[in-house]
Protein backbone atom coordinates (compact mmCIF):
# COMPACT_ATOMS: atom_id res chain seq x y z
CA UNK A 1 0.00 0.00 0.00
CA UNK A 2 2.95 2.31 0.94
CA UNK A 3 4.75 1.73 -2.81
CA UNK A 4 1.40 1.74 -4.28
CA UNK A 5 0.48 5.19 -2.59
CA UNK A 6 3.83 6.21 -3.63
CA UNK A 7 3.50 5.52 -7.24
CA UNK A 8 0.40 7.67 -7.22
CA UNK A 9 2.06 10.77 -5.43
CA UNK A 10 5.00 10.35 -8.18
CA UNK A 11 2.76 10.21 -11.25
CA UNK A 12 0.42 12.95 -9.79
CA UNK A 13 4.05 15.39 -9.27
CA UNK A 14 5.05 14.27 -13.21
CA UNK A 15 1.35 15.35 -14.43
CA UNK A 16 1.58 18.58 -12.80
CA UNK A 17 4.85 19.93 -13.68
CA UNK A 18 3.87 18.88 -17.20
CA UNK A 19 0.84 20.77 -16.89
CA UNK A 20 2.60 23.65 -15.65
CA UNK A 21 5.21 23.58 -18.78
CA UNK A 22 5.51 24.82 -22.08
CA UNK A 23 7.61 23.70 -24.81
CA UNK A 24 8.42 24.86 -28.66
CA UNK A 25 11.40 22.86 -30.83
CA UNK A 26 14.23 23.11 -28.13
CA UNK A 27 12.94 25.28 -25.70
CA UNK A 28 10.68 24.50 -22.49
CA UNK A 29 9.71 26.83 -19.80
CA UNK A 30 8.58 25.81 -16.43
CA UNK A 31 6.24 27.51 -13.93
CA UNK A 32 4.95 27.27 -10.46
CA UNK A 33 1.48 28.10 -9.30
CA UNK A 34 1.88 31.55 -9.15
CA UNK A 35 2.59 32.26 -12.54
CA UNK A 36 6.82 32.61 -11.73
CA UNK A 37 9.04 31.04 -14.30
CA UNK A 38 10.81 28.21 -12.51
CA UNK A 39 13.06 26.17 -14.51
CA UNK A 40 14.43 26.91 -18.80
CA UNK A 41 15.39 23.82 -21.06
CA UNK A 42 17.75 25.08 -23.96
CA UNK A 43 18.15 21.53 -25.81
CA UNK A 44 19.70 19.64 -22.99
CA UNK A 45 20.69 22.34 -21.30
CA UNK A 46 19.34 23.98 -18.02
CA UNK A 47 19.65 27.95 -17.56
CA UNK A 48 20.88 29.04 -14.46
CA UNK A 49 18.33 31.27 -13.01
CA UNK A 50 16.80 32.75 -9.41
CA UNK A 51 12.99 32.88 -10.04
CA UNK A 52 11.14 35.50 -9.00
CA UNK A 53 8.93 35.61 -5.91
CA UNK A 54 5.66 36.95 -8.17
CA UNK A 55 5.46 37.22 -12.04
CA UNK A 56 4.10 40.94 -11.43
CA UNK A 57 4.57 43.45 -9.10
CA UNK A 58 1.95 46.15 -8.03
CA UNK A 59 2.30 49.58 -6.16
CA UNK A 60 -0.49 49.54 -3.94
CA UNK A 61 -1.13 52.55 -1.48
CA UNK A 62 2.58 53.69 -1.76
CA UNK A 63 3.92 50.08 -1.33
CA UNK A 64 5.45 47.44 -3.81
CA UNK A 65 3.90 43.61 -3.77
CA UNK A 66 7.50 42.20 -3.73
CA UNK A 67 8.88 44.16 -1.27
CA UNK A 68 5.99 43.22 1.27
CA UNK A 69 4.60 39.86 2.94
CA UNK A 70 1.37 39.31 1.17
CA UNK A 71 -1.04 36.20 1.13
CA UNK A 72 -0.06 34.32 -2.09
CA UNK A 73 -2.72 31.10 -3.15
CA UNK A 74 -2.46 29.33 -6.34
CA UNK A 75 -6.36 28.92 -8.06
CA UNK A 76 -6.02 27.03 -11.18
CA UNK A 77 -4.39 26.60 -14.26
CA UNK A 78 -5.67 25.89 -17.87
CA UNK A 79 -4.19 24.63 -20.57
CA UNK A 80 -4.67 24.91 -24.36
CA UNK A 81 -1.66 23.53 -27.15
CA UNK A 82 1.02 26.03 -26.75
CA UNK A 83 -0.80 28.10 -23.94
CA UNK A 84 -0.93 28.24 -20.34
CA UNK A 85 -3.12 30.19 -18.05
CA UNK A 86 -2.42 30.33 -14.39
CA UNK A 87 -4.83 31.97 -11.73
CA UNK A 88 -3.71 33.21 -8.54
CA UNK A 89 -4.72 35.15 -5.57
CA UNK A 90 -2.52 37.83 -4.37
CA UNK A 91 -3.51 39.68 -1.55
CA UNK A 92 -7.18 41.13 -2.73
CA UNK A 93 -6.10 40.76 -6.18
CA UNK A 94 -6.91 38.10 -9.16
CA UNK A 95 -3.94 37.85 -10.96
CA UNK A 96 -4.16 35.60 -14.16
CA UNK A 97 -1.07 35.19 -15.94
CA UNK A 98 -1.38 34.13 -20.25
CA UNK A 99 1.43 32.44 -21.37
CA UNK A 100 2.01 31.62 -25.06
CA UNK A 101 5.01 30.64 -26.36
CA UNK A 102 5.78 30.67 -30.09
CA UNK A 103 8.07 28.60 -32.62
CA UNK A 104 11.27 30.40 -32.01
CA UNK A 105 11.52 29.92 -28.14
CA UNK A 106 9.29 33.79 -27.72
CA UNK A 107 7.59 33.30 -24.43
CA UNK A 108 5.06 35.81 -24.43
CA UNK A 109 3.31 37.15 -21.05
CA UNK A 110 -0.04 39.14 -20.86
CA UNK A 111 -1.36 39.75 -17.48
CA UNK A 112 -5.08 40.54 -16.38
CA UNK A 113 -5.89 42.07 -12.60
CA UNK A 114 -9.36 41.64 -10.98
CA UNK A 115 -9.83 42.99 -7.51
CA UNK A 116 -12.07 41.81 -4.81
CA UNK A 117 -11.20 43.55 -1.45
CA UNK A 118 -13.86 46.32 0.07
CA UNK A 119 -11.39 48.92 0.04
CA UNK A 120 -10.30 51.77 -2.67
CA UNK A 121 -6.26 51.13 -3.00
CA UNK A 122 -4.58 53.49 -4.88
CA UNK A 123 -2.48 51.80 -8.34
CA UNK A 124 0.52 53.71 -8.75
CA UNK A 125 2.82 51.61 -11.13
CA UNK A 126 3.41 47.61 -12.30
CA UNK A 127 6.53 45.26 -12.73
CA UNK A 128 6.42 42.65 -14.93
CA UNK A 129 9.35 40.72 -13.35
CA UNK A 130 11.48 37.93 -15.01
CA UNK A 131 14.25 35.56 -13.34
CA UNK A 132 17.68 36.56 -12.89
CA UNK A 133 19.57 34.83 -15.24
CA UNK A 134 23.97 33.44 -15.58
CA UNK A 135 25.20 32.60 -18.59
CA UNK A 136 28.99 32.70 -17.69
CA UNK A 137 31.60 35.46 -16.61
CA UNK A 138 31.72 36.50 -20.74
CA UNK A 139 28.30 37.07 -21.11
CA UNK A 140 27.43 40.61 -22.02
CA UNK A 141 24.40 42.78 -21.62
CA UNK A 142 22.83 44.64 -24.68
CA UNK A 143 20.65 47.51 -25.08
CA UNK A 144 19.63 50.56 -27.41
CA UNK A 145 20.83 52.60 -24.54
CA UNK A 146 23.07 55.90 -25.66
CA UNK A 147 23.04 54.71 -29.26
CA UNK A 148 23.63 50.71 -28.55
CA UNK A 149 24.75 49.46 -25.51
CA UNK A 150 27.51 46.42 -24.76
CA UNK A 151 28.61 46.22 -21.00
CA UNK A 152 30.38 42.84 -19.98
CA UNK A 153 28.24 41.82 -17.37
CA UNK A 154 31.70 41.85 -15.28
CA UNK A 155 30.66 45.70 -14.88
CA UNK A 156 27.74 44.82 -13.14
CA UNK A 157 25.29 47.04 -15.43
CA UNK A 158 22.40 48.99 -14.04
CA UNK A 159 20.23 50.77 -15.61
CA UNK A 160 16.71 51.85 -17.20
CA UNK A 161 15.73 52.47 -20.94
CA UNK A 162 12.46 54.56 -21.74
CA UNK A 163 9.89 53.17 -24.57
CA UNK A 164 10.91 55.81 -26.71
CA UNK A 165 14.97 54.74 -27.00
CA UNK A 166 13.25 50.98 -26.99
CA UNK A 167 12.46 49.13 -24.53
CA UNK A 168 14.36 46.04 -24.59
CA UNK A 169 17.48 44.18 -22.99
CA UNK A 170 19.44 40.84 -23.96
CA UNK A 171 22.07 39.10 -22.21
CA UNK A 172 24.27 37.15 -24.61
CA UNK A 173 27.54 34.31 -23.89
CA UNK A 174 30.00 34.17 -26.89
CA UNK A 175 31.40 30.85 -25.13
CA UNK A 176 28.17 29.03 -24.91
CA UNK A 177 26.53 30.96 -27.81
CA UNK A 178 23.37 31.24 -25.88
CA UNK A 179 21.57 34.39 -24.93
CA UNK A 180 18.02 35.57 -23.71
CA UNK A 181 16.10 38.89 -24.28
CA UNK A 182 13.48 40.61 -22.98
CA UNK A 183 10.97 43.80 -25.02
CA UNK A 184 7.49 45.24 -23.68
CA UNK A 185 4.52 46.47 -25.53
CA UNK A 186 1.36 48.40 -24.33
CA UNK A 187 -0.95 50.78 -26.16
CA UNK A 188 -2.43 52.70 -23.44
CA UNK A 189 0.51 52.76 -20.86
CA UNK A 190 4.03 54.76 -20.86
CA UNK A 191 6.72 51.83 -20.16
CA UNK A 192 10.36 51.07 -19.48
CA UNK A 193 13.08 48.67 -18.93
CA UNK A 194 15.07 48.19 -16.08
CA UNK A 195 17.95 46.17 -16.13
CA UNK A 196 20.35 45.30 -13.21
CA UNK A 197 23.33 42.62 -12.25
CA UNK A 198 23.17 40.51 -8.87
CA UNK A 199 25.48 37.57 -7.63
CA UNK A 200 23.92 34.07 -7.06
CA UNK A 201 24.69 30.92 -6.24
CA UNK A 202 23.23 28.25 -8.46
CA UNK A 203 21.83 24.71 -7.70
CA UNK A 204 25.16 22.96 -9.51
CA UNK A 205 27.65 25.47 -8.08
CA UNK A 206 27.99 26.93 -4.57
CA UNK A 207 30.22 29.94 -6.27
CA UNK A 208 28.33 33.34 -6.29
CA UNK A 209 28.01 33.90 -10.14
CA UNK A 210 26.96 37.31 -12.15
CA UNK A 211 23.53 37.42 -13.43
CA UNK A 212 21.23 39.70 -14.90
CA UNK A 213 17.34 40.40 -14.44
CA UNK A 214 15.46 41.94 -16.57
CA UNK A 215 11.75 44.12 -15.23
CA UNK A 216 9.65 46.24 -17.09
CA UNK A 217 7.71 49.18 -15.50
CA UNK A 218 4.12 49.77 -16.39
CA UNK A 219 2.91 53.70 -15.53
CA UNK A 220 -0.56 52.02 -14.65
CA UNK A 221 -2.36 54.39 -12.89
CA UNK A 222 -5.98 53.90 -11.45
CA UNK A 223 -7.84 53.58 -7.68
CA UNK A 224 -9.51 49.94 -7.80
CA UNK A 225 -13.02 49.32 -5.83
CA UNK A 226 -14.54 45.94 -6.12
CA UNK A 227 -15.29 44.11 -9.50
CA UNK A 228 -12.56 46.27 -11.13
CA UNK A 229 -9.97 45.08 -13.38
CA UNK A 230 -7.42 45.80 -15.98
CA UNK A 231 -5.57 43.99 -19.12
CA UNK A 232 -1.90 45.28 -18.41
CA UNK A 233 0.65 45.03 -21.52
CA UNK A 234 2.61 42.33 -23.15
CA UNK A 235 6.36 41.20 -22.23
CA UNK A 236 8.41 39.13 -24.77
CA UNK A 237 11.09 36.69 -23.12
CA UNK A 238 13.31 35.26 -25.49
CA UNK A 239 16.07 32.64 -25.59
CA UNK A 240 17.97 31.81 -28.59
CA UNK A 241 20.72 29.41 -29.15
CA UNK A 242 23.46 30.95 -31.45
CA UNK A 243 25.31 34.51 -32.18
CA UNK A 244 24.34 38.13 -30.91
CA UNK A 245 22.63 38.68 -34.26
CA UNK A 246 20.84 35.31 -34.00
CA UNK A 247 19.58 36.77 -30.63
CA UNK A 248 18.53 39.77 -32.11
CA UNK A 249 16.77 39.04 -34.92
CA UNK A 250 14.45 36.95 -33.02
CA UNK A 251 14.15 39.74 -30.81
CA UNK A 252 13.28 42.13 -33.53
CA UNK A 253 10.28 39.06 -34.88
CA UNK A 254 8.96 38.99 -31.08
Amino acid sequence: MVKLMGLVMALVTVSQAQELALESGQVSFRFDGLGNIVAVTVGNRSLNLQPTKLPISLRVDGKWWHETDLRTEPIKVQRRKNQIDIVARIGNFTVTVHYQLGKVGVLRKDVTLSYEGDGNPKIDGTLFLLPAVGLGEDAVVLSPSFDFLRVPISQRPRFSVDMGTGAWCALHSPSQKLGIAATFYSETEHFSVNAETIDFASSSSRVPRHASRFSHWLGVQDRASKGWSAELGTQFFIVAEGDERKLLESLWHA
